[in-house]
């Protein structure tokens, strides 16, 4: 009786414990509905998902931002990655339909043309919850689609380019001055020998041109984006680096044309220089205040003394509150046509009605961008205001840049080749000198004439010169050596000695070879390129000491040189012979 009754109580237990079970599982239905149907579907999404997850992984969309869904559109090709936290807690990829569409399950399709992201994802959540009110759930961009935009005007590489979507304007400007070729190096050198003039010193063309900007400030502050649905914007990249302004940079869509317009001279302009991180002259447009020169900055560089913040306008100079991260605290003063900003560190500064600025780069106690009273301030002036020359500065090799106004013409990128043709064509040069000219307009270089050891050791009112908006003035260091090449046994840097001639020179570098064509070395001045003869010049550091070959002849032309010379020894043979002759005829 134990054991039946032993065995009936275990057969209760097992009874309890099955219905407890099926008890969960009806549960489990009722929650989710048809169980097995439920778990298929669960299958499926996971595998979707995986397979999804693995296709965003191989196709790596590259973003420049994280997106703001205030401003981002919707199209075709986007995937929504949309969530319910019920017992599932599934998630869905939604992807825009090319009819700019999405298919919400269990409600149908959802019309999102013209909508912003956050337009589309409060669209959503609200049917949903309008279905099921008390089910959390979730919408965010998964993927961005990819677009066509076509990019025209003043870029280096125009034409249509495959994109993302997130991608701003200026990205997508910043992709058109790139190569994208397989030969992308020779583009590369062919637009930079276009952009640049194939300038023998290009390094000259990069400072006249460096500038925080991708372009210069009319094209940067004017770019017209043209949409496939016929409306437009006009984009101010500037004002949206400065602020973080979306809506100067908009994010691009299918079918844009993007116009970036050419460089306009003669445009009014306001600037920033001084103890700031991005010296910078921005085209002047109504409504520009004063923060948005201060942003354009960057911030203070520096913070190891006093510096004050003037706004300097018709020669008065007004104190700006500001911190080293350019904040304003204050009114934040609407900017007029050539009003300037200057952060002051201690040193004197020199304000005129007509301003303009010039930049200072090398052996200067405080190097930067400095205003200007623009077609009147003097060198030594400017000098003045930046502290003066360091002990390494060497006044010898100091030189001024300015821009060329008459070869800009307004454009932004010219074919300097075509430019250059332009000026022979109404010339009566000889082949040799066309030749010559040619060399001469791609080695020139944008100097002002300027000789500062002039100016400030002899005070040559002549080297003294008036400075121009734009100029960069470039103070090297003291190489202390010259450079011998050539026809040399050990060519190379020389120590320089002050007072020494080209024979000394020469001499360090070991003498001249046999081959050398003594008689014929020049001296290369290190500011200028120019070639001197050794009584024409006094040798100084940085300068360059060639000792040529003797020019190479082909022996055809050898035959004939000596054949000349046979020819003339035999005529001078002929008039000997003709006078002893008449000579004895005589006698």
């Amino acid at each position: 009786m134990k054991i039946q009754f032993g065995v009936g109580i275990r057969r209760v237990i097992a009874c309890l414990l099955l219905a407890i079970i099926a008890t969960l599982n009806i549960c489990a239905q009722g929650m989710s509905g048809n169980s097995l149907i439920e778990s298929e579907k669960l299958l499926q999404s996971g595998t979707s998902q995986l397979k999804s997850s693995l296709d965003t992984k191989d196709a790596q969309i590259v973003y420049d931002n994280v997106i703001d869904a205030k401003y981002y559109k919707v199209g075709p090709g986007d995937v929504l990655s949309f969530q319910k936290l019920d017992a599932l807690a599934m998630e869905e990829n939604l992807v825009v339909t090319p009819e700019n569409s999405v298919f919400l399950p269990r409600i149908g399709l959802v019309e999102v043309k013209g909508k912003t992201l956050q337009q589309v994802k409060d669209t959503l959540l609200l049917l949903q919850k309008q279905r099921t009110a008390n089910v959390p759930c979730f919408v965010s961009l998964k993927k961005a689609r990819t677009v066509f935009v076509t990019i025209r005007g003043n870029v280096l590489f125009p034409g249509t380019i495959a994109a993302s979507a997130s991608w701003r304007v200026s990205t997508a400007i910043k992709s058109a001055m790139q190569p994208r070729s397989a030969n992308a190096s020779e583009q590369a050198a062919l637009i930079t020998s276009k952009a640049f003039g194939t300038n023998g010193n290009s390094q000259d063309q990069m400072l006249l041109k460096q500038t925080s900007s991708l372009l210069p400030s009319y094209c940067m502050r004017n770019i017209y984006v043209l949409h496939s649905d016929g409306t437009s914007d006009l984009c101010d990249l500037e004002k949206a680096s400065a602020y973080s302004d979306p809506t100067s940079d908009g994010y691009i869509r299918e079918g844009d044309e993007i116009f970036v317009p050419t460089n306009m001279l003669g445009y009014p302009t306001t600037s920033i220089g001084g103890s700031v991180a991005r010296p910078t002259t921005l085209i002047y447009k109504k409504d520009d205040k004063v923060s948005l020169l201060l942003k354009s900055a960057g911030r203070l560089t520096n913070l190891t003394g006093e510096v004050k913040v003037y706004l300097v306008r018709n020669g008065e100079k007004k104190e700006l509150s500001v911190n080293e991260q350019m904040v304003l605290s204050g009114e934040d003063i609407p900017l007029l046509p050539g009003d300037v900003v200057v952060a002051e560190s201690g040193r004197s500064m020199n304000t005129s009605i007509s301003t303009g600025s010039v930049r200072i780069v090398g052996e200067v106690t405080m190097p930067g961008v400095y205003p200007i009273a623009n077609n009147t301030t003097k060198i030594k002036d400017i000098i003045s205001s930046c502290g003066n020359f360091t002990e390494q500065a060497y006044l010898p090799l100091a030189y001024i840049l300015r821009n060329d106004v008459n070869e800009q013409n307004g454009n932004g990128i010219v074919n300097e080749q075509i430019e250059r043709l332009k000026k022979l064509q109404y010339s009566n040069l000889v082949l040799e000198d066309t030749t010559r000219f040619m060399i001469d307009q791609i080695a020139k270089r944008p100097l002002v004439a300027c000789d500062f050891s002039k100016a400030f050791n002899d005070n040559s009112t002549n080297d003294n010169v008036t400075l121009q908006d734009g100029d960069v003035i470039v103070v090297p260091k003291n190489p202390r050596t010259v450079y011998v090449y050539g026809q040399v046994k050990k060519g190379g840097y020389v120590e320089y000695v002050k007072g020494q001639g080209i024979e000394y020179y020469i001499a360090l570098a070991g003498g001249m070879t046999e081959n050398a064509d003594k008689g014929r070395e020049r001296i290369i001045k290190g500011r200028t390129g120019v070639w001197l003869k050794n009584d024409e010049a006094i040798i100084e550091a940085g300068d360059i000491i060639y000792v040529p070959h003797p020019p190479d002849e082909p022996s055809a032309m050898q035959a004939a040189r000596y054949g000349a010379y046979a020819s003339i020894a035999g005529g001078i043979v002929g008039l000997f012979g003709a006078f002893f002759g008449l000579y004895n005829i005589l006698k």
